[in-house]
């Protein structure tokens, strides 16, 4: 049995408010691995860019790279600075202000997202009324956001409160940093085209900081083949397995693949949070249990938090049969279903791998589902 301590936990719960779909969300219990079920639609992803919005609250392009993970460029429209600040807020509409707020171990964190608008200007609910007075569609888009402002508040026995602002100005982005705050939680958002882009200079970088030992040591714990992996002078990484000759790793099976790159990519400092967004796009069922062991291992090794989103009932299969096998310490384990409820909410259920177990074992659904 291997042995872990959860003490090492960054985020113990979360709240999401106005975020994209989701009006009101309240997330308890988080575990080191956090299994994100549901169907399509129902604000796995969402609830992922508002954990990564929070652990890195200070940082005003977040809200705008959330959008790039999803293929929405930022951009002008003529002269009437359109952009993509208002795909952000609940319903479009820039009168729902953005809230976040999490617990750790020691303090709780918040984040308050809202729009800035030009000299003069109101908010949604003011620029609607004033069109309906001159009947103006015109005035409308003029009413466009112009930047963002994040309110970050900080509680360890009393809040303190600091802003960041991006703005766009004629074009080009203005950014201020709150020069009083200082991130203590590193966070990485991946999906599975991002997971092993700029491998070789991560692996690269784990070299120079002598973690490649414990990053072939969890690896070799999957593939017992493995003799030691290293970089070809045009930067591609190599792997011995044995043979009279290295192998590219590109040259490997999938599931070795993905569990090299979460691995190399979770092999990171302490207080760290990976977001990891439908990571068996792509991948046979079958190898996903290599997968599962590359994230649970990393996670034991590097004393790492991980929240991963599927809606595949066959990977929530394998990795009931992978902490079976291996015997790892199942308290490490947290399903949260995300349901959208029939008035248009989000609820969410949390269960336990003896829950996960029950479940599956009788062919109950917990994948999500609408609830009153």
């Amino acid at each position: 049995m291997v042995e872990y301590d959860m003490h090492s936990l960054v985020l113990r719960n979360a709240r999401i408010q106005n975020l994209r779909g989701i009006s009101d969300l309240s997330i308890n219990d988080f575990s080191s691995l956090n299994v994100l079920v549901g169907p399509n639609n129902s604000g796995k992803t969402t609830v992922l860019e508002a954990l990564f919005l929070l652990a890195g609250m200070s940082n005003p392009l977040l809200p705008i790279r959330i959008n790039n993970f999803r293929e929405i460029k930022s951009f002008v429209f003529d002269d009437l600075r359109y952009n993509d600040f208002r795909y952000n807020f609940r319903q479009l509409n820039y009168d729902n202000v953005i809230s976040l707020e999490a617990s750790e171990a020691d303090c709780k964190r918040k984040v308050e997202i809202s729009p800035i608008f030009p000299n003069g200007m109101e908010g949604d609910a003011g620029a609607i009324s004033a069109a309906k007075s001159d009947n103006s569609t015109e005035r409308l888009l003029l009413k466009e956001a112009v930047g963002l402002k994040m309110s970050c508040s900080v509680w360890n026995g009393e809040y303190r409160t600091h802003e960041s602002v991006i703005q766009i100005d004629d074009g080009n982005p203005a950014i201020t940093y709150s020069s009083h705050y200082e991130e203590a939680i590193n966070a990485r958002m991946l999906n599975h085209h991002t997971l092993q882009s700029n491998l070789s200079e991560r692996f690269d970088t784990l070299q120079r900081i002598k973690l490649k030992p414990r990053v072939v040591s969890v690896l070799k714990r999957i593939e017992p083949a493995l003799v030691d992996l290293s970089m070809s002078a045009n930067g591609v990484i190599m792997v011995d397995i044995g043979f009279s000759q290295l192998v590219p790793l590109n040259l490997m099976g999938d599931g070795f693949r993905r569990a090299a790159a979460v691995v190399t990519n979770l092999s990171a400092s302490e207080k760290s949070v990976f977001l990891i967004d439908e990571i068996e796009n792509g991948l046979h069922f079958e190898t996903m249990d290599i997968l599962w062991q590359g994230i649970i291992e990393a996670i034991i090794e590097f004393r790492q938090q991980v929240f991963v989103t599927t809606h595949s009932y066959e990977a929530l299969r394998v990795l009931l049969k992978v902490f079976e096998r291996l015997e790892y310490p199942t308290e490490i384990l947290r399903v949260l279903s995300i349901n959208r409820t029939l008035d248009g909410g989000h609820r969410s259920y949390g269960y336990s791998f003896s829950d996960l177990s029950a479940n599956i074992g009788s062919d109950t659904e917990i994948r999500g589902r609408f609830v009153r």
